[in-house]
């Protein structure tokens, strides 16, 4: 039996972001402006650097925000739906 390798997320590389107080600002290659604000995205956003599996960004939420597996892995793959579809994000091949 194969172990399969987790999946690895990133920042996008032609999305442009910068942070001001607890807000994520980022321009995506469209030139389209996306806020993250609410505390679990920008603790993930700083968790995607340099880039990072699904387990990974779950241990973060756990630890910061002392919420369950469960729920921190639910937030986790909305969050990571999201930014993907957004362009914000990539799989790292």
């Amino acid at each position: 039996m194969s172990e399969t390798t987790p999946i690895r997320y990133r920042i996008h590389p032609d999305a442009a972001w910068q942070q001001s107080a607890n807000e994520i600002f980022v321009v995506t290659a469209d030139n389209r402006l996306h806020n993250l604000r609410d505390e679990v995205s920008v603790a993930l956003w700083a968790a995607l650097e340099p880039d990072a599996t699904l387990e990974g960004l779950v241990d973060t939420i756990v630890q910061e925000f002392e919420v369950s597996p469960d729920v921190a892995r639910q937030d986790t793959r909305d969050f990571l739906e999201d930014a993907e579809e957004r362009a914000l994000i990539q799989r790292v091949p």
